[in-house]
């Protein structure tokens, strides 16, 4: 265990990673060769020992697994949390590697540790897997008991693990698919064709996650002071700066979302990005149709994101919300936008917005 407190300086001065930074290891031209041209079993150093997955609140795709049937296998561990953008960017890869491996005594197991209240709920997590085609063994770690016995910081994080047990690989944020599938590969004494998948190109993100409970959150424009626990009625400024964000109407900003808390309330962001992705609830988990806007016009047909639909008659674009999840509203060329939304009835919760 304690060798895992210096696990991250080892993990980067070996692997030649920087560990925790998120955007770092992307691979704009990734190498397609054979795993022994990256990394080979031998050189790989022992960081440690394999912590205890504990305190787990249920298991999705399989039964409870113990240390006793992870023995002999190389297992791959994953924190992740599922309205994350960059975990969702990992799927591909992963759910690939699961599908490539699972038959070389090789095991995935999905530490599901939430970032929200929402992302508690068994069943949430399970429409999650479906959704994503996640079918490898997801623990469901609420109370973050195994995160603290890994002493992770990161979503997502990988761990592997030797047939001993013995941690010999780490990698923190997205990136580093090939370098990470090469140490499968070679713990696991095999050589096939690398897994290849659609990658942002981040040169072309300029706006950071933000949240919009008071916890964390930052940018607020709007012409009134942030109040918090307390429905308030908020002004839009005349002009929003780059990453600044503003309310219009009554909102209660609570610790970790916003709640509108009527009919025709506004949110907007000034964002620099290709995609705007939106994680949203509704309080009472009903659906509600959700008016969105670009640059304070409808979103034009080559800008839809994935979740956004036109209105036949009125040709307006709106998003229906009823899973309390992420949202691509706009998928656009890289520039500079104003995402707006507004609401038709109360009851709209915003937690947080990605870029990609």
């Amino acid at each position: 265990m304690k060798n895992l407190l210096i696990l991250f300086g080892i993990a980067a001065l070996f692997i030649g990673m920087f560990a925790g930074a998120i955007y770092l290891g992307s691979q704009m031209n990734p190498v397609r060769e054979a795993s022994e041209d990256i990394v080979r079993a031998e050189d790989l150093p022992i960081l440690g020992t394999m912590p205890d997955i504990e305190g787990i609140a249920g298991w999705i795709n399989s039964d409870e697994l113990t240390q006793s049937d992870l023995e002999g296998k190389v297992v791959l561990i994953d924190f992740w949390t599922y309205s994350c953008i960059n975990c969702i960017r990992t799927f591909p890869y992963i759910t690939e590697w699961w599908s490539k491996y699972q038959e070389e005594d090789f095991v995935i197991i999905g530490v599901h540790t939430p970032e929200f209240e929402f992302e508690k709920k068994y069943d949430n997590v399970v429409e999650a897997t479906v959704k994503h085609g996640i079918e490898f063994p997801v623990a469901l770690d609420n109370d973050y008991v195994t995160w603290r016995n890994f002493s992770n910081h990161y979503w997502p994080a990988k761990y592997i693990f030797d047939q001993q047990g013995n941690l010999r690989y780490t990698h923190f944020g997205e990136g580093a698919y090939d370098e990470t599938e090469g140490v499968i590969q070679a713990l696991l004494g095999v050589s096939m064709d690398l897994t290849e998948a659609e990658f942002p190109d981040f040169a072309n993100i300029r706006s950071p996650e933000t949240y919009f409970g008071y916890w964390r959150t930052e940018n607020f424009a709007s012409n009134e002071n942030l109040v918090e626990d307390v429905p308030t009625t908020y002004s839009l400024p005349e002009a929003l700066s780059l990453n600044e964000w503003a309310l219009l109407g009554e909102w209660n900003i609570q610790y970790q979302h916003a709640e509108a808390i009527g009919a025709g309330a506004k949110f907007q962001f000034h964002y620099s990005a290709s995609v705007a992705n939106l994680v949203m609830a509704t309080s009472d988990g009903t659906l509600q149709d959700v008016i969105v806007r670009l640059d304070g016009e409808v979103v034009p047909t080559e800008s839809l994101g994935t979740h956004i639909m036109k209105d036949e008659l009125t040709g307006g674009t709106f998003v229906q919300v009823e899973f309390s999840d992420l949202y691509e509203l706009i998928r656009s060329e890289p520039g500079e936008h104003i995402l707006e939304i507004e609401t038709l009835e109360p009851g709209l919760e915003i937690y947080a917005i990605t870029f990609g």
